[in-house]
């Protein structure tokens, strides 16, 4: 038995071996290109790299712009949300009328509650072959706030107030 834990070790040795001098030899290969390269070589080189980088960069500008245009509206919640639910909301609830402060309190809750189901959920979609991209994440967020502002634009204009301007309940 000792002998069979010896041998699967050497066997686990002369595998790790074998990966290290291949990735030795990947590496004086892409060494020995880089010294055989004529400057014309290294021009053209440099000219692809830095037209990869440059599209790398404008990807990753388009993403930060879609994500400061996410934080915008999300962070509406704070000020504009709370004046919205206290200016244009029917706050009473069974005879008592809610603060709009309250309504801030509402995605807490549900960050909390929900986190569970949708923790499950993406780690299920991620493992599976239909996995999304951070990228198509992202885009999936912008839709659901957009819908969510959307949602709030057609509420407010089925507001009814009376001659004062205080809203009515229908």
């Amino acid at each position: 038995e000792a002998n069979a834990d010896e041998a699967k070790a050497d066997v686990v040795d002369a595998v790790a071996n074998e990966k290290k001098q291949n990735a030795l030899k990947e590496k004086y290969e892409e060494m020995k290109k880089l010294a055989e390269m004529t400057p014309s070589d290294i021009a053209a080189e440099t000219k692809r790299i830095a037209i990869a980088d440059t599209k790398a960069v404008a990807a990753i500008l388009i993403v930060c712009l879609f994500v400061i245009f996410f934080w915008l509206g999300f962070e509406q919640a704070g000020g504009t949300m709370t004046l919205f639910a206290e200016e244009e909301t029917d706050r009473n609830l069974f005879g008592f009328e809610v603060p709009a402060s309250y309504f801030q309190s509402i995605n807490p809750i549900f960050i909390v509650l929900l986190a569970p189901l949708f923790s499950s959920m993406w780690y299920k979609i991620d493992t599976s072959k239909y996995r999304f991209s951070i990228l198509y994440k992202m885009v999936i967020a912008l839709i659901l706030l957009g819908l969510g502002f959307t949602l709030l634009y057609f509420g407010q204009q089925t507001v009814v107030r009376d001659a004062s301007g205080a809203i009515v309940s229908k």
